[in-house]
């Protein structure tokens, strides 16, 4: 069973490219900020020139309904940053979709996790409500509950895990850097 803990910080050896995570790239090894809209955001990185690399960021989205385009935003500039191709517009809707069922379930901040190690992209969305997601079988004509659908049929996994905070829903896609020479 997966045990959600986060990565061990990590010494910054070199900086992605784009505006967005530079700014989030404060303080010696590992950054905060706090954009105008209230998200949270933490990125760390070791050194992406070894194979296996281990990358992480992490944001907390206030409950509003401007998170879900913003996770979005966070997700494909990110994933543009680390060099990730393939997987990009995927993840996006995944993210989407996670993001909404935790804003649409709970009262508190939602946290939007990245890593990214050995060829796997993981997402996880942490909100405050331990109840467990159950995947639908939702009607052709249904507006609503193909969310986890999608992640179960898109992702190469995916689960869910209680924590002392809620729970945390994620999944995985393979990723793939493109090499720099």
């Amino acid at each position: 069973m997966y045990k959600h803990q986060p990565p061990k910080p990590a010494p910054l050896r070199s900086r992605p490219r784009g505006a967005m995570l530079r700014q989030l790239l404060l303080g010696a090894g590992m950054g905060s900020a706090l954009s105008g809209d209230g998200v949270h955001g933490r990125h760390r990185l070791e050194d992406d020139r070894l194979a296996g690399a281990r990358r992480a960021a992490s944001w907390r989205l206030p409950h509003k309904p401007c998170s879900v385009p913003k996770a979005r935003h966070l997700t494909r500039e990110l994933l543009s940053d680390w060099g990730y191709t393939g997987q990009g517009e995927v993840a996006e809707l995944l993210v989407s979709e996670l993001v909404t069922n935790a804003l649409k379930y709970v009262q508190g901040t939602v946290d939007l996790s990245f890593s990214a190690e050995d060829g796997l992209l993981r997402v996880e969305v942490e909100d405050t409500n331990p109840e467990l997601p159950r995947v639908r079988t939702p009607r052709p004509d249904d507006e609503r509950g193909h969310g986890l659908r999608l992640v179960e049929l898109l992702s190469c996994c995916w689960g869910t895990v209680r924590t002392g905070r809620g729970k945390v829903v994620w999944f995985e896609l393979p990723a793939c850097a493109i090499a720099e020479g």
